[in-house]
């Protein structure tokens, strides 16, 4: 095809038989890119894939990775059901569902304005580069070997009652969205960014929370005996007095705060 581009591009691409489809350039699919059967599959190399639909790979095998990146940048709802795993991963889509457990070998990249909901499922990836939106329930099994800890949003969604944060105890921004879900810290909390909470309830389980930038809580903060610190500078809003907003101890240890 000899790269992407007008006249060039796929707009279904389904792939089947018991041949390797070998890419020797960077393609683009429009519309849906399907992978059927256990052999035959697609092979990468070193080349990106841009899919403007949906994604299924039926079997493990139905896709080699190597080095190639695939990059989702619909203008529409977009989802994920991939048995194969991916090296590099891009969400360039504001609306981008798992349907299947999904492993990203090499960098998960999440754009500014995109947004990736693990949707109940598990993720594994080595590295999340976060300029947008990772959005998960609570229930899944998130497994990130160097978490983005200085950009992007990471929002808990799921009417569940959690034990933990499934992604971990460091973020930058971190939001609460869910109606009648509760969430119970199992460690200390690290927010570099912002802590809101929308709608739900946080739970400290008596460890202690530091939030560098803002702090906007509408629903429900358990504070146990945790301590919340405040180490960067901070806007705080509570929501008011009553035992669903109040503090513990609180320690002001940043530039300001208002």
């Amino acid at each position: 095809q000899d790269g992407p581009g007008s006249g060039r591009n796929f707009y279904n691409l389904f792939k089947s038989g018991r041949k390797e489809a070998v890419l020797y350039s960077d393609i683009e699919v429009l519309n849906d890119l399907t992978i059927v059967g256990s052999r035959g599959g697609i092979t990468a190399k070193t080349y990106e894939i841009k899919v403007g639909g949906d994604w299924f790979a039926a079997a493990s095998t139905s896709f080699s990775r190597n080095t190639g990146k695939v990059t989702f940048n619909g203008s529409s709802a977009q989802t994920i059901k991939s048995a194969a795993s991916f090296y590099d991963l891009q969400i360039s889509s504001s609306d981008v569902s798992l349907l299947k457990n999904t492993t990203a070998t090499g960098t998960l990249t999440i754009d500014s304005g995109a947004t990736l909901d693990l949707n109940g499922f598990n993720l594994t990836a080595a590295t999340l580069v976060n300029n947008g939106n990772l959005q998960l329930k609570g229930s899944e099994t998130v497994s990130i070997t160097t978490m983005d800890t200085d950009s992007g949003t990471v929002t808990y969604d799921g009417t569940g009652t959690y034990t933990q944060l499934a992604a971990g105890d460091n973020y930058f921004n971190l939001t609460l969205n869910s109606s009648s879900g509760s969430i119970t810290l199992d460690a200390n909390l690290d927010v570099n960014g912002s802590l809101t909470i929308t709608d739900g309830t946080l739970n400290t389980g008596n460890n202690d929370i530091n939030v560098a930038k803002n702090w906007t809580n509408s629903d429900s903060f358990v504070s146990g005996t945790g301590k919340v610190t405040f180490d960067g500078t901070s806007t705080i809003v509570t929501g008011g007095t009553g035992d669903s907003n109040d503090f513990y101890d609180v320690t002001l240890g940043g530039t300001s705060a208002a």
